[in-house]
């Protein structure tokens, strides 16, 4: 038995590298750094599990094909898997979007994984291969049925992808760093790259003399100086252009066959690839990946990162040649894909796109799927049917007042004195059904009939 579940398992993962390959070369041009996990194996006996997931809608005119142990369903977006096994989720709202799912008697391997193992075979995550600094957004990952947003802190480098003048370490400290160079350590030591040279550290992907680490708020680094005439020969990024005048003021390195990188005086011969002009708006990146584009409809990533032209503004990703906010994006669906009668396709659905399942709240995280055309319609067992149509199995309808209606999305206008976070949260509670009335104390008045606030000091 454990060889046929083994066996099944290494059809999934083979299933998984080969379609992975085939993406590869048709989307050479997306990627993304992702983490790369190691695993356990822990038994797990207990496989009495129940989760919320919305009724399909008709597949016919679905794509069908999906990776050994599982099924194309409208699947739910809070799934199970080896992390979260024993624990309850509750909190998972009543959305589905169409996609590959496991079999009943099977989970995901993790939260990252797209493989389906047996619920007395599944794996939890134990470590990453990656290091992370403080202060920058990754972006998001397009899985193969589900979107992660990454909110880690830093972009990380990968086992395989160290600077040549570097090589992964089990062991790499805040001294391997510049951005860490001076601070305390809370730990003794990561994995992460470091360079082999006794004396020198990383900064932005390039190995540099520790003493050579740039100072914030200078005009020029240490060992570099102020001069009326800097030729393209002085930095790295026009090192091999042709130079439009002879010089120009700026910052020079003092030393002989040195120039400057993002304020770092380098040997020449260590620069990085050379840099390419960027369009408006856009800034030239050591690492771009499927985070700097629109992205692919389900499409996964591929993992690797390329120096690319990158939006300079946070939220916004290239569209063709463009910039654009993230949310812009158009959906350009696989072939075979549709939504049910009276929905569209959209890049932005939230859970407000559906029933809601009384006592969960709304996370408001954006999704691509399907939803209702029409204005106050949500989606319910694959049809559009109006918001209050929505069924209520708690005792909520009972607490509320004659000609007032419970509602799960409540506006800042039902009341006279909303909560101060009605404009950004989803909050349920009793409403007038007159429009014309707003609800005040377990009453509906009229909106100058509110009292008056008290003065403030």
């Amino acid at each position: 038995m454990a060889a046929l579940s083994r066996t099944q398992e290494d059809a999934s993962e083979q299933w998984w590298k080969n379609s992975m390959m085939a993406t590869w070369q048709k989307y050479s041009s997306l990627g993304l750094l992702a983490m790369a996990l190691l695993f356990v194996a822990v038994d797990q006996s207990q496989a009495g599990r129940q989760s919320v997931l919305a009724p399909a809608v008709d597949q016919s005119n679905f794509e069908t094909q999906c990776p050994p142990n599982m099924v194309y369903d409208c699947m739910r977006t809070c799934f199970s898997n080896c992390d979260n096994l024993n624990s309850p989720i509750d909190a998972c709202n009543e959305t589905c979007i169409m996609g590959c799912d496991c079999k009943d008697g099977f989970v995901f391997k993790s939260k990252d994984s797209k493989i389906c193992v047996r619920v007395s075979t599944s794996f939890q995550e134990v470590g990453i291969d990656f290091i992370f600094e403080e202060g920058e957004f990754l972006g998001e990952i397009l899985g193969w049925n589900y979107r992660v947003i990454l909110k880690i802190t830093h972009v990380g480098v990968e086992a395989t992808s160290c600077p040549p003048d570097a090589e992964w370490s089990n062991c790499a400290g805040c001294e391997s760093y510049c951005a860490t160079l001076n601070l305390i350590c809370t730990e003794e030591c990561r994995e992460g790259c470091k360079c082999k040279e006794d004396g020198y550290v990383l900064y932005e992907n390039v190995c540099v003399p520790a003493n050579k680490c740039p100072e914030e708020g200078t005009l020029c680094p240490a060992d570099a100086e102020w001069t009326d005439c800097v030729g393209c020969e002085s930095d790295c990024s026009t090192l091999n252009q042709a130079c439009s005048k002879e010089c120009r003021e700026g910052c020079k390195c003092k030393e002989e066959g040195y120039v400057l990188y993002k304020r770092v005086c380098i040997p020449a011969s260590k620069c990085p690839t050379q840099e390419l002009s960027c369009p408006p708006r856009q800034a030239w990146s050591l690492c771009t990946g499927c985070w700097s584009f629109c992205p692919i409809w389900r499409q996964p990533c591929q993992p690797f990162c390329q120096e690319a032209c990158a939006c300079e503004q946070s939220g916004y990703v290239l569209h063709g040649n463009h910039c654009i906010p993230f949310e812009e994006c158009p959906i350009i669906p696989r072939k075979g894909f549709g939504c049910p009668h009276d929905t569209e396709l959209r890049n932005c659905s939230d859970c407000r796109s559906f029933c809601p399942t009384l006592g969960r709240e709304c996370d408001n995280i954006c999704r691509n799927g399907c939803v209702c055309k029409e204005r106050d319609h949500v989606l319910r067992k694959g049809k559009c049917i109006q918001r209050r149509d929505c069924p209520v199995t708690n005792v909520h309808v009972d607490l509320c007042p004659m000609h007032a209606e419970w509602r799960f999305c409540t506006k800042c206008s039902d009341y006279c004195f909303p909560k101060s976070d009605c404009r950004k949260k989803c909050n349920g509670g009793c409403a007038c059904r007159d429009k014309a009335l707003v609800y005040y104390k377990g009453k509906c008045i009229r909106r100058p009939e509110c009292p008056k606030l008290p003065k403030q000091g």
